[in-house]
């Protein structure tokens, strides 16, 4: 993560839990606002619609749970949320049950990929392309290229 970037990135429903909670960051807040806008694309609402960065944070962890400990001890840490604490979450609700028949398991594998919490284990864009969410579009588009050579040829 490059330091001394600022903290007003993106809007605020896509931005990623590390960058509410510190200007250090690095590509993989555009991977997960990539998950994000996958989500609302899916069905229409926002994935993480907070009305607040404190509000921002806790949608996400209705969804994906609790902050891992890494990204707790910044929120603890921040001077912005002194005196803040987080509602106990028993049961998160999971994207495989907010987007259940509304996405395949491949697109929702993916979708977990980028949206993983701990930065070091959230999809890089490679790993993003070389997903099987994309297998199809590959031989699609190698297929075309192929029809596309052969013609050439004639």
């Amino acid at each position: 993560m490059a330091a001394g970037l600022t903290d007003y990135v993106a809007t605020r429903w896509y931005r990623a839990p590390e960058l509410l909670l510190s200007n250090n960051y690095g590509k993989e807040v555009d991977i997960w606002a990539i998950g994000c806008i996958m989500g609302e694309i899916t069905d229409g609402d926002p994935l993480f619609p907070g009305e607040s960065e404190i509000d921002q944070l806790f949608c996400i962890q209705k969804v994906l749970g609790k902050l891992p400990p890494s990204l707790q001890e910044k929120f603890d840490e921040n001077p912005r949320f002194v005196g803040f604490k987080f509602p106990e979450l028993n049961k998160p609700e999971t994207l495989e049950k907010k987007y259940v028949g509304k996405m395949s398991a491949q697109a929702l594998s993916l979708m977990n990929g980028m949206l993983n919490m701990g930065v070091g284990k959230r999809f890089t864009a490679i790993e993003c392309l070389a997903h099987p969410y994309f297998d199809r579009l590959r031989d699609d588009e190698l297929e075309s290229l192929i029809q596309g050579y052969n013609q050439m040829k004639q």
